[in-house]
């Protein structure tokens, strides 16, 4: 009877950390397509944009603009090289300036906004001494919580 208890707790604790199937089919699905994500810098002229380690001013902009958070505000997201990976980086605008939330390697696959937050999915190729490639998911919701989720495979 204690082992069939134990399996069952085990089973229940292990299922609370599991991913949705069809969220996983969704998010590989996103290495399937070819089209690459279009960066939109509308309004950056306007904004101060924050120091950043990555950010060599190369020609074509690596910043997007978007509310991420459904706060009114504009946020900012850093998509490009940084040597010897490409460099995902999200900023949230705190109306005292942006605040890093978020600094990983990979490139943005898309950027998903719903009315309680935006998810953003990168994909970090296998590289150097990496050994494995890695698909996230970046969520922040109305509260400007951040969640990342991560698929690793080799």
């Amino acid at each position: 009877m204690k082992n069939k208890i134990a399996i069952v707790f085990f089973l229940s604790s292990l299922s609370l950390f599991s991913q949705d199937f069809s969220d996983i089919k969704t998010r590989i699905d996103l290495l399937k397509t070819t089209a690459t994500f279009k960066v939109d810098s509308t309004g950056i002229s306007k904004i101060q944009v924050p120091t950043y380690y990555c950010d060599t001013n190369e020609p074509g902009n690596n910043w997007h603009v978007q509310d991420l958070n459904n706060d009114g505000l504009k946020d900012l997201i850093f998509t490009g090289t940084c040597q010897p990976y490409h460099q995902t980086a999200i900023f949230l605008n705190s109306k005292k300036g942006f605040q890093l939330v978020y600094d990983a390697p990979g490139k943005i696959l898309s950027i998903t906004s719903t009315t309680n937050g935006t998810e953003i999915n990168s994909y970090n190729p296998s590289c150097c001494c990496e050994y494995y490639s890695n698909l996230i998911k970046v969520t922040i919701n109305n509260t400007s919580a951040v969640k990342e989720s991560t698929i690793s495979f080799h």
